[in-house]
C-alpha cells in the first residue's frame, strides 16, 4: 500500500517512536529532527525493496487506480490507502481471483496507547515549506498521486511555519 507521504511519515514516526518521547513537545522536536530521514525512506522504498529485491520497477509505467488498485508486472498489486476501502477490497478480490475479499482495519494510530499524543501532534504540527517541498516534489507522489498531488501539498502548505 501507498499513502500520502506526510501522513505516512508521521504515522511511521509514532509507530517507531522512542520510549523516552512522552510529551507532544518532545514528539514535535524529535519528528523535526527525523523528518528528512522519513522523506528519504518514503521516496526510495520501492526502488530499494521492490526494485532491487524483486526486480520490479513500479515506476515503469503510469499507475492506474481506476479499478481500486494498480497491478505492476502482472503479479504485484499496489493500493492507495486513501482510496475507498470497498474499492481496495474489490481490487484485491480481482487480483486473487476471489468472489470477495475483506480487509479488517488494523494498525490504526487512534486506537493505540499513544492515541492522545498522536491526535495532539497532528493538531499542532506545523511543517516547514522545505519539508513540504521535499515530501511532495518527488517521483513517488508524481507517480501514485498525480491527480491529488497539488491538493495534498496545499493542505500541508497551509499549516507551514
Amino acid at each position: 500500500g501507498v499513502r500520502d507521504p506526510m501522513a505516512r511519515n508521521i504515522s511511521a514516526f509514532f509507530h517507531n517512536m522512542p520510549a523516552d518521547v512522552t510529551t507532544v513537545e518532545q514528539a514535535l522536536e524529535r519528528f523535526r529532527i527525523q523528518a528528512e530521514q522519513e522523506v528519504q525512506v518514503t521516496q526510495h522504498w520501492f526502488d530499494a525493496h521492490v526494485g532491487t529485491a524483486l526486480g520490479i520497477n513500479v515506476f515503469g509505467r503510469e499507475a492506474d487506480f481506476s479499478r481500486g488498485g494498480h497491478v505492476v508486472a502482472g503479479n504485484f498489486l499496489i493500493l492507495r490507502l486513501e482510496d475507498p476501502q470497498d474499492a481496495r477490497e474489490r481490487a484485491v478480490a480481482r487480483f486473487l481471483d476471489l468472489e470477495s475479499f475483506s480487509m479488517p482495519r488494523v494498525n490504526v494510530g487512534s486506537e493505540k496507547p499513544y492515541a492522545e499524543l498522536y491526535r495532539e501532534f497532528k493538531e499542532r504540527f506545523r511543517p516547514t515549506r522545505a519539508l513540504v517541498d521535499a515530501t511532495y516534489d518527488c517521483k513517488y507522489v508524481d507517480h501514485f498521486y498525480p491527480e491529488s498531488r497539488d491538493a495534498m501539498k496545499a493542505r500541508w502548505l497551509e499549516r507551514c511555519i
